[in-house]
C-alpha cells in the first residue's frame, strides 16, 4: 500500500478522520469531566457521576443491536431504494427499544437516586432524555455509515456528542448545579440533532407491529453484552451507590475518567493497526501477521504502562492544585488499579481481531457474556468484604477474566503469540509505583 492510495482513497481519509475528530471530541469530554471534579463539592461531583451512569445506560440499550442488525438484512437491500426503506424501518424500531429502555431504567434510576441525593434527584430526567437522544443520533450514526454518508455520520456522532459537551460546559461555567447541566447538555444535543436534520441525515419510520417481538429477540444478544460493557464503565457507579456512598462514586468516576487516558490511547493506536492486521491475514500471510501482531500489542502494552506512570507522578506533583479535586489524589493505589487494568486489557484486544475476521463474532459474545457473568459477580463480592477498595481490585480482576477467556479461546483455534509476560510486568510495575510515590 503506497502513501498516495493512503491520502486518496476515501475509505482510508475517513477513517483517519473519523479517528481525529473522535479522539479531539474524547478529549473535550475528558477536560469537562476533570474540570467538573475541580469545581464541584465531592457530593454533588459523586452524583453527575451517578446521573452521567444512568444517561449512557440509556445511550447504550436504546439503540443496541439495530445497526448490527441493518447491517446483516443489507445484502438483501443491494439498491439504493430498498437501502433508505431498510434504515427507515428499522429507526422504526427505536422507538420500541428507547421506550423499553426508559421504563426499565427511569423506575431504577429514580429509586437508585432518591435517597443518596434527595435533593438533585430530579436531575435524572434530563439526563435521561440526553441519553435518549444521544442514542437516536448514535444509530443514525452507524446508518449513514452503512449508507456511505460518512460526512453525515461524523455530524451525528461527533458533531451531537460535541455539542453536548459545549452545553454541559456551559452550564457548569454559569451554576454548579447537576440539574442545570444535564439540561444544558440536552439542549446542546438538541441543536446538533436539528442540524442533522436540515441537512437530511436522519431516517425516521414508524415500527412494524407483528414483526416487534421477532426484532427484538434478534437484538437480544447485543443488548446482554451490552450491560456486561456498561457496567465495566461509569455503570457501575449505580453499584456502588447502592452498596456503599455518593463519595464512593464521586472518586471512582473522578479515578475512571483519568485512567480512561489509556482507553483513548489504545482505541486510536488499534484503529490504525486493526485494519492492517486483516490485511495480512486475509492474504494468506498469517504467521507475519501474528509475528507483528505481538509486536505492536508489546508496543501498546509498554506505552500504557509509561502513560500510566507520567499520569500518577503527574497527580502526585500538582494535586494539591486541583481544587476541590485534590481529596482524589490521595487515591494514587486505586488509579494504579485502573491503569494496571487496561494492560491487561492488551491480550484482549491482540485476541479479538481473529474472531471478527474468521467470522466468529458469535463465538466471542459468548466468550464475553460467560466471563461478564463471572467478572461481575467476583466485583461485588470484592466491594462487599473490600470496602471502596473493593471496586478498583474488582475492575482488574473483571478486566483480567474477560482478557484472559478470550485470549486462552483464541489460543486454542489460532496461533498466537503470548505478550502475557509483558502485560504483567509492566502493570505490576504500575502497582508497585503507584504504591511508594509519595
Amino acid at each position: 500500500m503506497n502513501l498516495r492510495f493512503i491520502v486518496t482513497h476515501p475509505i482510508v481519509k475517513w477513517s483517519l478522520i473519523f479517528a481525529g475528530v473522535t479522539g479531539l471530541v474524547k478529549a473535550a469530554q475528558f477536560a469537562l469531566f476533570t474540570s467538573l471534579a475541580m469545581s464541584l463539592p465531592v457530593d454533588i461531583y459523586g452524583a453527575f457521576g451517578l446521573f452521567y451512569a444512568y444517561q449512557t445506560a440509556v445511550t447504550t440499550f436504546a439503540a443496541t443491536g439495530i445497526v448490527e442488525k441493518t447491517a446483516g438484512q443489507l445484502k438483501d437491500n443491494s439498491n439504493n431504494h430498498d437501502r433508505r426503506l431498510l434504515f427507515k424501518r428499522n429507526t422504526g424500531l427505536f422507538i420500541v427499544t428507547g421506550l423499553l429502555t426508559l421504563l426499565i431504567v427511569a423506575p431504577l434510576g429514580f429509586l437508585n437516586t432518591s435517597h443518596e441525593v434527595s435533593h438533585t434527584w430530579f436531575s435524572l430526567i434530563p439526563a435521561l432524555m440526553l441519553g435518549l437522544v444521544l442514542a437516536y443520533t448514535t444509530l443514525q450514526g452507524g446508518l449513514l455509515r452503512l449508507d456511505e454518508r460518512y460526512g453525515a455520520s461524523l455530524i451525528a456522532t461527533a458533531g451531537v456528542l460535541f455539542c453536548t459537551i459545549a452545553g454541559m460546559g456551559l452550564a457548569a461555567w454559569f451554576s454548579p448545579n447537576s440539574t442545570l447541566i444535564f439540561l444544558f447538555g440536552l439542549t446542546g444535543a438538541c441543536m446538533g440533532l436539528a442540524f442533522l436534520v436540515t441537512i437530511r441525515g436522519a431516517y425516521f419510520g414508524l415500527p412494524r407491529i407483528v414483526n416487534v417481538g421477532y426484532e427484538l429477540k434478534t437484538i437480544m444478544p447485543f443488548a446482554v453484552i451490552g450491560i456486561f460493557g456498561w457496567l465495566s464503565g461509569y455503570g457501575m457507579n449505580t453499584v456502588i451507590n447502592l452498596m456503599r456512598d455518593i463519595e464512593s462514586v464521586a472518586a471512582f468516576t473522578f479515578l475512571l475518567t483519568i485512567s480512561s487516558l489509556s482507553q483513548m490511547i489504545s482505541s486510536a493506536m488499534n484503529s490504525v493497526w486493526v485494519p492492517r492486521f486483516y490485511a495480512l491475514y486475509n492474504a494468506g500471510l498469517y504467521e507475519e501477521a501474528e509475528q507483528k501482531n505481538k509486536r505492536f500489542y508489546t508496543a501498546q502494552a509498554l506505552i500504557l504502562a509509561a502513560v500510566g506512570v507520567m499520569v500518577i507522578f503527574g497527580i502526585s506533583a500538582v494535586g494539591d492544585y486541583f481544587g476541590k479535586a485534590a481529596v482524589y489524589s490521595n487515591n494514587k493505589i486505586e488509579l494504579g488499579f485502573l491503569f494496571s487494568t487496561y494492560i491487561l486489557l492488551v491480550p484482549w484486544h491482540q485476541a479479538s481481531p481473529y474472531y471478527l475476521v474468521n467470522n466468529q463474532g458469535k463465538r466471542l459474545m459468548q466468550n464475553l457474556l460467560f466471563s461478564g457473568i463471572m467478572g461481575l459477580a467476583i466485583w461485588v463480592t470484592l466491594i462487599y468484604f473490600l470496602g471502596p477498595f473493593g471496586i478498583y481490585v474488582g475492575f482488574l480482576v473483571n478486566a483480567l477474566l474477560n482478557g484472559g477467556l478470550v485470549w486462552i479461546d483464541a489460543k486454542r483455534i489460532w496461533k498466537l503469540h503470548s505478550v502475557w509476560h509483558y502485560c504483567f510486568a509492566f502493570a505490576v510495575l504500575i502497582l508497585f509505583f503507584s504504591g511508594v510515590i509519595k
